[in-house]
């Protein structure tokens, strides 16, 4: 008979102490590291807010009939089917609105199509299973009812019966197609056709430049314009779009791109002297995202028109951007609300020095309210002593609502008295265009 060790609990328990530091102790988690992931402007840790009132009878009830609509179905199947077909066409939007984001999978095309084509605003997604040509074909048919349409990540539907629908729906007033991925000329072609449109969104879609001055040429009532991650949106190519664009739009009797005030070029191929053509000819522009381009010098923004600009949010993310040309173009920006700045330069060059500058800059522009410098990880590795990032916070962070500093692996508790500090006015609503916010997201 072999002999065995008899077990020593207490031994146990010390090999799994171990090793265990002190409370308080640093471990090899206190240490900084550089990051192995790449920026992102939203770079942020969310916690739900408890709730501050009582939700609506007829939000419960679309929860609780979200939860149990297989059983119900089941169960009660005539009556389910009988008060859905009753429901008005707002209510019937709320819930199909619900079982989309809580339900998707339930959803066949047969129930969507018996249900939820109706009224004049429809959103269909990649998330649900159940969507098909024959669910695109049924949007369609609603012809000059709809109004609103979102046919979203929908990766498998052909161009061609995006076209097919969306040329019989000439009232459109905003589509968004982004992420269907499959949407290219032929839908473009359809949607010139909604003269109507005032909101459009295309990103990351597969329409040519050709195709897209065709749609800008013709929808003289465009205010919104995505197309993030268009291929071939090369800077060649957006100068033939433009001069195409001119020439559609006297035949039009229209003045394109007049009305824009928002255009999201983000993660294309456009550079300074492209954008500078095309801003040109959009005096309303408020909101610009051409975040992950190849801007560098910001040409288009002219110091001498800072009383007629009217650019409220500027998104600037991993751009290959000269910091000189930021700190001259900043003052310009009088109505600024929004600027995303994070992981500029190539290499990247917003370093404590420069910050310094910047926050001399960002102070004067009053009504700043959302800042983003994530992914800047050469702010704080200067000399110890030297606080660029503290006086950022102190100076702007803030009176700002949104202060983002994700991806600054050197940024420290420290940095961030200014949000406490009582060295500047208590950061509460004031009154006038001097107002100074509370962080709410940081």
């Amino acid at each position: 008979m072999s002999k065995r060790r008899p077990e020593n609990h207490n031994e146990g328990s010390k090999k799994r102490t171990k090793g265990i530091p002190a409370f308080g102790a640093a471990t090899d988690a206190d240490l900084i590291r550089e990051s192995q992931n790449a920026p992102s402007a939203n770079a942020f840790s969310v916690r739900q807010l408890p709730l501050t009132n009582l939700p609506s009878l007829i939000t419960l009830c679309i929860e609780v009939y979200t939860r149990n609509i297989v059983e119900l179905h089941e169960q009660y199947n005539d009556e389910a089917r009988y008060y859905l077909k009753l429901l008005p066409d707002p209510l019937a939007t709320r819930m199909f609105a619900t079982l989309r984001k809580e339900r998707p999978g339930v959803l066949s095309h047969a129930f969507i199509a018996a249900y939820f084509i109706k009224g004049n605003e429809i959103a269909l997604d990649g998330e649900m299973p159940g969507v098909s040509k024959l669910t695109i074909d049924a949007v369609g048919n609603m012809g000059e009812e709809l109004r609103d349409l979102e046919l979203t990540g929908l990766v498998k539907i052909s161009d061609s019966v995006f076209a097919s629908a969306i040329k019989k729906l000439p009232n459109l007033e905003r589509l968004n197609l982004r992420g269907s991925t499959k949407a290219g000329v032929e839908t473009a072609k359809a949607v010139s056709r909604c003269k109507q449109l005032r909101v459009l969104n295309m990103s990351f879609t597969s329409p040519t430049p050709a195709s897209l001055a065709q749609v800008l040429g013709s929808c003289g009532e465009l205010e919104v314009l995505k197309l993030a991650g268009v291929p071939n949106l090369t800077p060649h190519a957006l100068t033939s779009c433009l001069q195409a664009i001119a020439g559609l739009g006297d035949a039009n009797g229209i003045e394109p791109l007049a009305k824009l005030t928002c255009l999201k070029l983000r993660q294309t191929r456009v550079n300074d002297v492209a954008l500078l053509s095309l801003v040109d000819r959009m005096p309303q522009i408020q909101h610009l995202d051409i975040s992950f381009t190849a801007i560098q010098t910001l040409a288009f923004l002219d110091p001498e028109k800072s009383e007629t600009m009217s650019l409220e949010k500027l998104s600037l993310t991993s751009n290959p951007l000269k910091p000189s040309a930021l700190l001259e173009k900043l003052p310009s920006l009088i109505h600024l609300r929004t600027l995303n700045i994070g992981a500029i330069g190539d290499p990247l060059n917003l370093t404590d020095t420069v910050l310094y500058t910047l926050t001399d800059k960002l102070a004067e522009l009053t009504q700043l309210e959302h800042v983003s410098l994530v992914g800047n990880q050469r702010l704080g590795i200067s000399k110890a002593g030297d606080h660029a990032i503290a006086d950022f916070v102190l100076r702007v962070g803030r009176r700002c609502k949104t202060l983002n500093l994700g991806g600054i692996n050197r940024l420290v508790s420290r940095d961030l008295h200014g949000l406490l500090s009582d060295d500047e006015p208590s950061p509460v609503v004031g009154a006038g265009e001097h107002q100074i916010y509370r962080v709410r997201d940081l």
